[in-house]
């Protein structure tokens, strides 16, 4: 009976249910779906039916071996019409509580994935199925961009709305990070705050590597018309970079060259010992202290006493990170020779 060909929507969740393989959590939907038509007696909302329509056309490879077209099935009425899902089901909804934002979704994956693209803190109560942060315009924004890529419909909280319009006088900026641009032949840092403003006030506005690594550091962007393709300023305005073991003369010099007075080399897997020495070497030949990091090294020395401390591992992984020591670059080095199967 499971075999005949489904001539209801109802008919096609027994279906799918009983003759197609199915992953973990569309089965579990299926089931669910099917408890609720003919155990419950209650009729699908209509956001149970728009996913039953997109589980059927995700399995169109197996519903055509068995001679059926998943367009068709789609097609296929209710017996009972579904019902339209509450917007508490189907829409988006964004809340600033006092000192915290928070969201709740309909579950969507795609979402869930640009929402943890981010090195904020956010934290997820799995009870109430609520994402929430500390209240700060970069979390806001943040929830903000990803609501709009994913959602049609957003209902944001009276004060949200209220934040969003104040920002409505600056939608022609053409600057929103603190960015070192040329204006009117004038060399200046767009978009910068009194913070940055004082952290960055001793550092010489020029069109050089050194200024590039400088302002780097604290998180300013260099504009790309002041790079011109230039590796070595490219290289000045990464905080965080993979370069190759064959290139340790040449990332040692450079980074003497941006003004680098400690380099911390963090051994990270048993081919780290190929290359340490080279890079003991080259830091000693360009006179630019250093501090070798193993295993069960230590790190005793207080990198925040650097003006522009850098970090190399020996590999592409490693614990040490601009997170974990203060430092202004990380520089991974990666092996890259073939290697050959016999």
């Amino acid at each position: 009976m499971s075999k005949v060909k489904p001539t209801t929507k109802e008919q096609l969740v027994h279906y799918l249910l009983q003759n197609i393989s199915l992953g973990t959590y569309d089965r579990r939907f299926l089931s669910n779906l099917q408890q609720i038509q003919f155990v419950q007696r209650r009729p699908a909302t209509s956001n149970q039916a728009e996913l039953l329509d997109k589980i059927t056309l995700r399995y169109f490879k197996q519903l055509k071996r068995k001679e059926i077209d998943a367009n068709e099935m789609v097609k296929l009425p209710w017996s009972i019409e579904p019902i339209d899902s509450i917007p508490e089901y189907t829409d988006a909804f964004c809340t600033i509580k006092d000192d915290t934002i928070e969201l709740r979704t309909p579950y969507k994956k795609e979402f869930i994935t640009d929402l943890k693209k981010t090195d904020l803190h956010l934290d997820w109560n799995k009870d109430n199925r609520i994402w929430s942060g500390v209240y700060c315009e970069h979390i806001l924004k943040h929830f903000i961009d990803c609501l709009d890529k994913h959602f049609q419909v957003i209902r944001y909280c009276d004060k949200t709305v209220e934040i969003i319009n104040s920002f409505a006088e600056y939608e022609e900026a053409t600057c929103w990070d603190p960015t070192l641009k040329i204006i009117n032949g004038n060399l200046l840092i767009a978009g910068i705050n009194n913070a940055l403003n004082e952290a960055t006030k001793d550092i010489p506005l020029t069109i050089s590597p050194e200024t590039f690594a400088k302002l780097s550091m604290h998180g300013v962007k260099i504009d790309n018309d002041l790079i011109n393709d230039d590796p070595l300023f490219k290289f000045a305005t990464e905080t965080s970079t993979v370069r190759k073991y064959n290139e340790i003369a040449n990332i040692v010099s450079e980074l003497k060259s941006l003004g680098c007075d400690l380099i911390v080399i963090s051994e990270t897997h048993l081919n780290g010992a190929k290359v340490i020495p080279n890079l003991i070497e080259e830091c000693v030949r360009h006179d630019i202290p250093y501090f070798l990091k193993s295993k069960n090294a230590r790190l005793t020395e207080d990198t925040k006493k650097f003006k522009y401390p850098v970090i190399i591992n020996t590999g592409l992984w490693s614990n040490l990170s601009r997170g974990s020591i203060y430092a202004a670059k990380v520089v991974n080095l990666a092996n890259d020779k073939p290697i050959n199967i016999k």
